[in-house]
C-alpha cells in the first residue's frame, strides 16, 4: 500500500514538474517572442533542449510528455505541425530515453550490490561481536550463569526449530535463567504496532511518552536508567530488537532485574541475544520448510536470486566433497567475498557476483592445495531447485 502511494506521489510530482516547466518556458517565449513563441520558423528551438533534458532526467516518459505538449500547442497555435521538427524530436527522444534507461539500470545495479555488501558487513560485524563476547574473560565475568554464550545461541536455534509456537515464552525463560530477570515484557512489531507477545512476571504496559521508550524508538539503541543523569522512567531498561536491515522489530522492556546484573555489559549481551533471536525468528517464520539448512545460507541464496532476477547478475555455488583433513586448506584459500557453509559432509561455497569463468579459476586454485570432488550450481530461480541440489548426496 505504501509503495502504491509512493508511486502515485512520484507520478503526480512528475506531471506537475513537467507541465509547470513547459508552460513557464512557453510564457517567457511568448513575452520575448510573441510572433513565434514555439520557434516554428526558427533554426534554434529551445523546446528541443527541454525535451532532451527531461528525457535524460525522467527517461522516455519525460521526453514524450514534453514532445506531445509541444506539438499539441504548435497545432493549436499555428494550425499546422512542423514534421521536420517532429522527426528530429522523435529520433532524439529514442536516443536520450535509451541512454537514461541504461544509465539508471547501471545505478540500480550498483545500489543493489552496495546494499548486499552492506548487509554482509553488518552480519560479519554481529558475528565478530559474538566471537568477542565468547572470550574467556567474559566467561569469567558470567561464571555464576549456567550457560555459555555458545550454549545460549544453540538453545535459541533449537527452540525456534522445535517449539516455534511458544518460542517467545521459551526465550524469555532462557533470559531469566541466565540473567535472573524477574519482570519483563516482550513486544513484537505487527502491522507497524508494538504488541505484547510474552511476559516474565506481570505484564508491563508500554508508555510511548516515557523518556526511555522515546529514546529507543528514535535512536534504535538500548537505554537504561542512569542515576547520574537523573533519568526518570517507569522502567529500568528498554532494549530494541533490530533486524539486519536496521529496522526495529520489537522491544524488551525490563522492570526488575538483580542489582549485580544491572550494568551496561549485561544489557549489551542481552541486546546481542535479542538481535540474534529476532533475525532467526523471522527467518524461520518465512522459511519453515528449509529448517534443516543453515538459515544464513538460505538467506544469502535468496538475496542473490533476487539480484539475478532483477539485474541478471551471475553468482554460483560450489558443492565440495573433500576429506576432513583438507577442509582447512580449502577454507584458507577462500577470498574475502566468498561465503562458506557446511551441510552434511559437504562444503558449500557461495561465490557472489561470479561468472562461470571466475568459478573455473576458483576451482583451479583450490585444486593446487588438495584433491576433491565438486559440483557447480548456478544461482537462479527457483530456490527449491538449488536447495535440492545442495541436499542431494
Amino acid at each position: 500500500m505504501l509503495q502504491a502511494l509512493k508511486s502515485r506521489l512520484d507520478l503526480r510530482k512528475f506531471l506537475v514538474e513537467t507541465f509547470f516547466i513547459f508552460f513557464v518556458i512557453f510564457l517567457f517565449s511568448y513575452i520575448f517572442n510573441p510572433k513565434d513563441p514555439l520557434f516554428f520558423d526558427s533554426p534554434f528551438n529551445i523546446y528541443f533542449f527541454l525535451m532532451s533534458i527531461m528525457a535524460l532526467f525522467y527517461g522516455f516518459s519525460g521526453g514524450i510528455t514534453i514532445m506531445l505538449l509541444y506539438f499539441i500547442m504548435e497545432f493549436l497555435y499555428y494550425g499546422k505541425i512542423n514534421f521536420y521538427d517532429l522527426s528530429h524530436f522523435f529520433i532524439s527522444l529514442f536516443i536520450f530515453g535509451e541512454f537514461h534507461y541504461f544509465w539508471q539500470r547501471r545505478i540500480n545495479l550498483l545500489e543493489e550490490k552496495s546494499n548486499y555488501l552492506n548487509e554482509r558487513l553488518t552480519l560479519l560485524g554481529t558475528n565478530y561481536y559474538i566471537l568477542k563476547l565468547s572470550h574467556d574473560e567474559l566467561e569469567k565475568n558470567y561464571i555464576l550463569k549456567p550457560y555459555s554464550i555458545r550454549n545460549i545461541l544453540y538453545e535459541i536455534r533449537e527452540t525456534l526449530k522445535k517449539e516455534f509456537s511458544n518460542a517467545h515464552e521459551k526465550f524469555l525463560m532462557l533470559l531469566k535463567k541466565v540473567f535472573k530477570i524477574e519482570n519483563a515484557s516482550f513486544y513484537l512489531k505487527e502491522n507497524d504496532k508494538l504488541k505484547p507477545v510474552a511476559n516474565l512476571g506481570e505484564k508491563i504496559e508500554l508508555d510511548y511518552n516515557d523518556p526511555l521508550i522515546e529514546d529507543v524508538l528514535n535512536n534504535k539503541e538500548l537505554v537504561f536508567v542512569d542515576v547520574s543523569k537523573h533519568t526518570e522512567s517507569k522502567y529500568l531498561a528498554v532494549i530494541p530488537m533490530v533486524s539486519l536491515e536496521d529496522e526495529i522489530k520489537g522491544l524488551l522492556v525490563i522492570k526488575e532485574i538483580p542489582f549485580f546484573n544491572f550494568n551496561k555489559e549485561t544489557l549489551l549481551t542481552i541486546s546481542l541475544f535479542l538481535t540474534y533471536y529476532i533475525n532467526h525468528y523471522f527467518f524461520v517464520l518465512e522459511n519453515k520448510k528449509y529448517l534443516h539448512f543453515e538459515p544464513e545460507m538460505v538467506n544469502e541464496i535468496k538475496k542473490l536470486i533476487k539480484l539475478y532476477e532483477k539485474f541478471n547478475i551471475e553468482s554460483h555455488i560450489i558443492k565440495i566433497a573433500a576429506r576432513e583433513k583438507d577442509h582447512h586448506k580449502i577454507e584458507s584459500s577462500l577470498r574475502n567475498s566468498d561465503i562458506l557453509f557446511k551441510h552434511k559432509d559437504f562444503l558449500i561455497i557461495i561465490l557472489p557476483f561470479s561468472s562461470a569463468i571466475s568459478v573455473e579459476n576458483f576451482i583451479n586454485r583450490i585444486k593446487k592445495v588438495c584433491k576433491f570432488e565438486y559440483r557447480t550450481i548456478k544461482i537462479q530461480p527457483p530456490l527449491d531447485r538449488i536447495l535440492k541440489e545442495i541436499d542431494n548426496e
